[in-house]
């Protein structure tokens, strides 16, 4: 094995570390001071080490990338991913393939996309793992020479039509405010993704980066906006009930 990824390695901050058996081993995780749950690594052959340019890049304690060059003068990003579980807060779900679109967004659109993945999938459906990569392969193989906004807009799809048929869809018997306000966060994450994007495709511009930041904020403020309000909802009605128990 000459790459691998890692999830769950509950190790503080950013770092890396050589053993003696040939292997670095790269990691990020949460602040020393805070509980250290998550993680994610590389381990690498160490003569991979010794030809890198760059160590790889931790985004946060689910998400960390790795720029390889390759023969040819080809290149390829590596990322190693480790989702929220089903049970996570939807914040969470949603903050973490927000991430994850940012990164595959900036990627340059000659690199190779290697996606090491543990997407915490339920035993019951493994197969989807093999679906999906079945699945990525035609798409790879179909997908050439394209923009990099096709080549997201087909990954999305093809991920959502493996989930739907290898998975299927699970009807809830509540929503919840994510799913009560998906209209307004969708336009909201929609917009902040196409100021990304319009930014990368002209990084110097100063415009298009403040442009970004500042739907970036925004999205991030009126989502909170929702959420509370959705809750201070839930909790009106339910003092409502619970006053009309007390008079009757």
């Amino acid at each position: 094995i000459d790459i691998a990824a890692l999830s769950e390695t509950s190790r503080a901050d950013e770092g890396h570390l050589k053993e003696e058996g040939g292997y670095t081993f790269f990691w990020k995780g949460k602040l020393a001071n805070e509980r250290r749950v998550h993680g994610v690594g590389f381990v690498l052959k160490n003569q991979i080490v010794s030809r890198m340019t760059e160590f790889p890049a931790g985004i946060n304690e689910r998400l960390m990338t790795l720029h390889l060059q390759l023969a040819n003068n080809s290149s390829a990003t590596v990322i190693s991913a480790y989702a929220p579980t089903l049970a996570a807060e939807e914040e969470q779900k949603e903050q973490f393939y927000a991430d994850l679109d940012e990164i595959l967004t900036i990627i340059l659109k000659e690199d190779k996309i290697i996606l090491l993945r543990d997407f915490n999938i339920p035993k019951c459906h493994k197969d989807f793992r093999t679906y999906l990569s079945e699945k990525l392969a035609n798409l790879a193989i179909e997908n050439d020479n394209t923009s990099i906004e096709d080549d997201w807009q087909a990954l999305k799809e093809t991920i959502h039509v493996a989930c739907k048929e290898s998975i299927g869809v699970i009807t809830r018997r509540h929503q919840d405010w994510f799913d009560e306000n998906n209209a307004e966060i969708k336009f909201l994450l929609d917009r902040k993704r196409k100021a990304f994007c319009d930014w990368q495709n002209h990084p110097t511009s100063s415009q298009k980066q403040g442009t970004f930041q500042q739907l970036k904020v925004e999205a991030q403020r009126k989502i909170r906006e929702i959420k509370n309000k959705w809750w201070e909802e839930k909790a009106k009605k339910i003092q409502q009930f619970d006053n009309h128990d007390m008079r009757s």
